[in-house]
């Protein structure tokens, strides 16, 4: 059936006629190129992507800031606990050196030497203000000082106040002076002079006058301890040395030797054991260093050996008081120390009995039957007589 619209039918068949073909529905209309003007515009190539570099120089700058702080502060946090360590170890002499002092002057109270023991007191406060017990022991020692002190009362007579005599003279020549006698080693005369020169002027050559102090004070604290026999005055010496400058390696060990001294004297008669190991570090180095009581050393070792090896018999232990008696006379000879050692070492190791080797027991064997010795006989063995062997013989037939 046919579409009475006759634009949309569409022929199947050619036309004979007309010598051409109808176009398809799906044919296109042909298009001349060459009616057609084209306009050629210039594109430009697409741009090739530029590789976009990175830009690290910030990040690296930062590193390094970062790095420096971090050592700056790792230099800041060590120097911070580095001063914190000293104030501690300073602070542990301080109270180290105060306990001593403070011993020093408890020693010296019991022995009566009160202005010994009024410096060293002193000397604690300074060092610690607050220290236990050395104010209480200050007062002490003043009390004491001003009853031993006490005059008998005496009818007053009046006398003329004495004032000391002011040295007038130029600051050189009291320099020259302390000078010759500091070469000297006038050290008494010396810090006289220096005395009486800082009278009239503090500041006069301030420096040189603390270093023949200091070394005036040094010389004389060894003097004392090693040949005076004054270790109390001798460490004291030695402690006002140290306000001008530090002390050297020999005299901190003379220093050590007197401070352990004084430690090990003050248990006598209290606690022989940490007497002998006090003197027992003492007196191989030092066996003639002694304190005012006139007890060296090594004296004070083997008296110490001695009574503590009694001790320890009474308490039935020979072993241990053997021990100490040979310490003892391993310091110093003595004939009844030698009688307690034998005695004690017969203790520890008593003799024992050897026990005597029991005695054989013999068993009697039964006699041995000797067989009799075989008798020679002088005959001759009878004659061996050879028998013939008879040949058998043919018998002959008769007849």
């Amino acid at each position: 059936m046919q579409d009475s619209n006759n634009e949309n039918t569409v022929p199947t068949m050619p036309l004979k006629d007309l010598g051409e073909t109808a176009p398809n529905r799906a044919q296109q209309d042909t298009v001349d190129l060459s009616s057609i003007e084209l306009t050629r515009k210039t594109v430009p190539p697409p741009a090739s992507p530029k590789k976009v570099r990175r830009r690290r120089w910030p990040w690296v700058i930062l590193g390094i800031l970062l790095l420096i702080g971090f050592a700056a502060g790792g230099v800041w946090l060590g120097y911070g606990s580095a001063i914190q360590l000293r104030k501690g170890r300073m602070e542990e002499q301080r109270v180290t050196l105060a306990t001593e002092h403070f011993m020093l002057g408890m020693q010296a109270q019991a022995d009566k030497q009160y202005e010994i023991s009024r410096q060293q007191f002193e000397y604690v406060i300074r060092l610690d203000p607050n220290f236990p017990g050395a104010a209480d022991k200050l007062r002490e020692v003043m009390i004491a000082m001003a009853v031993v002190n006490t005059p008998t009362p005496a009818p007053t007579v009046a006398l003329p106040t004495l004032t000391p005599t002011v040295d007038t003279r130029p600051q050189e020549e009291i320099y020259n002076q302390a000078r010759t006698q500091f070469a000297a080693q006038d050290w008494a005369g010396l810090f006289q002079t220096i005395d009486s020169l800082r009278r009239i002027d503090p500041k006069y050559r301030a420096v040189e006058i603390d270093g023949m102090l200091y070394v005036g004070l040094r010389y004389r604290g060894i003097e004392k301890i090693l040949h005076q026999a004054n270790l109390e005055g001798g460490l004291y010496d030695l402690a006002l040395a140290e306000q001008f400058g530090p002390l050297d390696v020999d005299s901190l060990g003379y220093r050590n030797w007197a401070r352990l001294y004084l430690s090990g004297s003050s248990f006598w008669e209290i606690d022989w054991k940490r007497v002998v190991e006090a003197f027992e570090q003492i007196y191989p180095y030092f066996p003639n260093l002694r304190d005012s009581s006139g007890y060296t050393s090594i004296e004070r070792f083997r008296i110490a050996a001695k009574n503590y090896g009694d001790q320890l018999m009474d308490k039935d232990d020979p072993c241990g008081a053997y021990d100490y008696y040979k310490k003892s006379l391993d310091a110093v000879a003595d004939t009844q120390v030698e009688g307690k050692a034998a005695e004690a070492y017969l203790k520890c190791y008593p003799p024992t009995e050897t026990p005597m080797p029991a005695e054989p027991t013999v068993t009697a064997e039964p006699p041995v039957e000797e067989s009799p010795p075989p008798t020679e006989t002088t005959e001759a063995p009878p004659p061996v007589t050879e028998t013939e062997t008879p040949t058998p013989t043919s018998e002959a037939g008769g007849g």
